[in-house]
This record gives C-alpha cells, structure tokens and sequence, in this order.
C-alpha cells in the first residue's frame, strides 16, 4: 500500500504555460471579464450597504429619482415650451407720437410665437 501512494505522488503534474490552442485570450474577452468584476464589486457594495444602511440607500434612491423623472416628465416638456414662447420684458405703456416702431400701439397686442399650440391641447 505504501508503495502505491508512492507512485501516485512521484508521478509529474502536466500544467500548460500558457492558453490553450484556440483559447486565445482578446482584450474584448478580458475587458468583458474586468466589467463582469466590476459589476459583481459595485452589486456587493451596494448589498453591503443595504444591509448596514437601509435608510440612506433609499434617501440616495429618492434623491436620484428627483434628479432624472423631471427631465422625463410631460409637464417639464410643455413647462419649457411655454417659457420660450413668453416674451421676458413686457411693453410698458407709452404715449405714442408716431416716431416709435418698435413699440407696439397696445399693451396687449400679440408679440412673439403664438401660444396656440396650446389652446389645442
């Protein structure tokens, strides 16, 4: 029995230098690989955390959300294509002598793009 165990520790290990034939590592393989690393680090983290910290990984979801669903809303759309259509500086009323072209006869009279577009809404 001795002599077996023996044999079986002197016999050498095969062990290849490097890739396999065909096995060829590409840096699209091992940047994958690197991202697959990263993830798993940032999806331990974030476990790590969770399990520490409830409270602030939910304030910090909240506030991300805050920052990114206005840029997504409707209202912000149609909020900032009424602004662009509103003149900043609205006409002061004048007492006109003819020379002035630029100042319009009354203080309502439309200027600028026409809000319709709003009306049909």
């Amino acid at each position: 029995m001795g002599s077996c165990r023996l044999e079986r520790e002197e016999q050498p290990r095969l062990t290849v230098p490097g890739p396999l034939p065909g096995n060829e590592a590409t840096s699209e393989n091992q940047s994958s690989a690197q991202e697959r690393e990263e993830e798993r680090g940032v999806a331990a983290f974030l476990k790590n955390v969770w399990a520490k910290e409830p409270v602030l990984v939910a304030s910090f979801a909240i506030a991300g959300l805050a920052v990114i669903l206005p840029t997504l809303s409707p209202y912000t759309k149609y909020s900032l294509m009424i602004n662009r259509a509103t003149p900043y500086n609205y006409p002061v009323p004048l007492r006109d002598d003819g020379n002035m072209p630029d100042v319009p006869s009354h203080p309502q009279d439309p200027q600028g793009p026409s809000l319709e577009w709003l009306k049909r809404l």
